[in-house]
């Protein structure tokens, strides 16, 4: 992991579906520190890893309906804050769907973040346009997929890639986003990591690079 975040370029790194162990870890002590090999840099990982370089002021949102919205304030110089969050929302399980209850859940989530001037929302969002229709965003809230790339589809779940779905009947969603609303940065850029198979998540993870305005 260290050798991973000392080759990347960009201050902040934000990954969804790392690894399970330490999404175990964290659940336990609410943070983790790790030691970048030998230097006397370290990076917290808040719950479903938010990465950072910069000092974090942690904070936690707590949903009303159930899920947790775990997030953290970055202090990133020059008088500039930003706030990252991470979310999981409902499952589309049978017969219902829980459209609506995910459609809460998204609305809540940004409502929370709105009141900061910049912040970006990601994680697995269980989201489909056929079957939920847009994601509820608020002036000045983007989707970071469709602005940086808006002609690729961005399958974060697909059973005819992904290895570690093979057998499973054909879908194709682009389930895991992140959502920005940011004053201060712009987006530079977004991709799709992890392309081989990576037991146990049977997502692709996401990688977002933004940089100063």
């Amino acid at each position: 992991m260290g050798r991973f975040l000392r080759h990347m370029y960009s201050s902040l790194l934000l990954r969804y579906n790392v690894m399970e162990l330490l999404d175990l870890l964290l659940l336990v002590s609410g943070g983790l520190n790790l030691p970048l090999d030998h230097t006397n840099q370290h990076y917290l990982i808040l719950n479903t890893s938010h990465l950072s370089k910069f000092p974090i002021k942690a904070k936690r949102c707590v949903s009303s309906i159930a899920r947790k919205l775990p997030g953290c304030e970055l202090n990133v110089g020059i008088g500039r804050r930003l706030y990252v969050a991470n979310g999981h929302l409902k499952r589309p399980n049978r017969p219902g769907m829980h459209c609506e209850i995910r459609k809460t859940q998204a609305k809540e989530a940004v409502k929370l973040l709105n009141c900061s001037r910049n912040a970006v929302f990601g994680g697995d969002m269980n989201w489909d346009e056929h079957r939920d229709g847009q994601f509820p965003l608020p002036k000045r809230w983007v989707d970071a997929w469709t602005r940086l790339k808006p002609n690729n589809n961005g399958w974060t779940y697909d059973t005819k890639s992904n290895k570690s779905l093979k057998g499973r009947k054909l879908l194709q969603k682009r389930l895991d986003r992140f959502v920005c609303k940011l004053r201060d940065f712009t987006l530079k850029d977004i991709k799709i990591i992890g392309n081989d198979a990576e037991p146990p998540s049977d997502h692709y993870g996401l990688l977002l690079t933004i940089c100063y305005k």
